[in-house]
C-alpha cells in the first residue's frame, strides 16, 4: 500500500493566538493527545509541535515517516 505524509505549518501573530490554536485543534483532533502525538482511528499518525514560532501538524500513514520528519523539523 502507498505510504502517504503530510505536514502543515502555521504562524500566528501572538504566543496567546498560537496557544489559542494549538488548543483548539488538540481539542478538535483528540482531546487525549499526549506529548503532542497520537494514532487516530483509522491508524495515522499525527504529531503537533512547535519549532522556532512555527507550529506544525505532522500527519501519516508511516509513524517512522511521521518521527523522521519531525526530527528534520526540529523535534
Amino acid at each position: 500500500a502507498a505510504q502517504a505524509v503530510s505536514v502543515m505549518g502555521s504562524v500566528w501573530d501572538t504566543a496567546q493566538d498560537a496557544t489559542e490554536f494549538r488548543s483548539a485543534l488538540r481539542d478538535t483532533l483528540d482531546p487525549s493527545i499526549d506529548n503532542g502525538t497520537w494514532t487516530d482511528d483509522a491508524g495515522r499518525h499525527h504529531r503537533l509541535l512547535e519549532v522556532s514560532g512555527v507550529l506544525y501538524l505532522v500527519s501519516g500513514t508511516d509513524s517512522a515517516a511521521v518521527d523522521a520528519i519531525s526530527a528534520a523539523l526540529g523535534n
